[in-house]
């Protein structure tokens, strides 16, 4: 059963909360002439531990005791009217009243999902990408966890895919055994091509990193780092020597001025990007 651990001080006020849930419901009647829906929340509680939590009435295990609260306090004296805020992003709206119960308290696996030694993550403004390395890729919905599909086989070219970014539009996945770079439709999840080839020098890709306009590529095996061009895929350069210090790069960052490179040898490389 997964569990949320929560400090003595998160843990008071989760119980703050069930016993305002239980003078709620005992304060229904005055209520009554209320309409606003309030949020009600559930989940086992034992040892100072929550688990199961969730929006929906369920049991709990032996030895777990079933509590609820919602997000909603007593009704105090109304302010002043605030100003008009700007339009906000469109998307799905989620309350919650501890992020860590709302974070911690999803757990995804089995079924359709189709994960097989998930290996890296990446968030596209909407959907969740994951790569699993027996080769396969799941996107899912970020709102509420929920599968949209799992890409694998024909021309997808998935070998250990590993490394994975998102450029805007498209999707690139590093095949770590393949020592290829699998680029993806975000839109429809749809196949676009797959470099490879001695060209562009991979040599068991193990990060991968979009920078605005170039892919870079990190090379486990060679001590390298490739770049290539993301609008035409072509090969840029191929970073390598004692000067970059790289040694068994496996994971690329890029943070506005500088590409990060974490190096398997305990250090890590910063390089210009332009």
């Amino acid at each position: 059963m997964p569990r949320v651990s929560l400090s003595r001080w998160a843990a008071t006020i989760a119980l703050c909360l069930v016993c305002s849930a239980s003078v709620y419901g005992a304060s229904t009647v005055l209520l009554a002439g209320a309409s606003t829906k309030h949020t009600n929340y559930y989940a086992c509680l034992k040892n100072g531990t929550l688990s199961k939590v969730s929006t929906t009435v369920h049991t709990c295990a032996t030895g777990y005791k079933a509590v609820s609260w919602n997000a909603q306090g007593p009704q105090g004296i109304p302010g002043e009217r605030g100003h008009q805020g700007i339009q906000g992003v469109a998307g799905s709206r989620i309350a919650c009243i501890l992020v860590t119960l709302c974070t911690w308290g999803l757990n995804l696996s089995g079924g359709s999902y189709g994960f097989s030694n998930p290996d890296g993550i990446a968030f596209d403004g909407l959907h969740l990408w994951v790569t699993n390395t027996g080769n396969s890729v799941t996107e899912l919905n970020a709102s509420d966890g929920s599968w949209v599909r799992t890409l694998s086989g024909g021309s997808y070219g998935f070998s250990e895919p590993g490394a994975i970014a998102f450029d805007g539009s498209h999707v690139w996945v590093a095949n770590y055994t393949g020592n290829s770079v699998t680029e993806l439709n975000a839109s429809d999840g749809s196949w676009v091509r797959t470099l490879s080839g001695s060209s562009y020098r991979f040599s068991d890709p193990d990060g991968i990193a979009f920078d605005g306009s170039h892919v870079w590529v990190a090379n486990a095996l060679s001590d390298s780092v490739t770049e290539f061009n993301a609008s035409n895929r072509s090969w840029v350069r191929t970073l390598s020597g004692s000067a970059y210090g790289f040694i068994d790069p496996d994971g690329i960052a890029f943070d506005g001025t500088h590409l990060w490179v974490a190096n398997g040898g305990n250090s890590v490389t910063a390089i210009f990007s332009r």
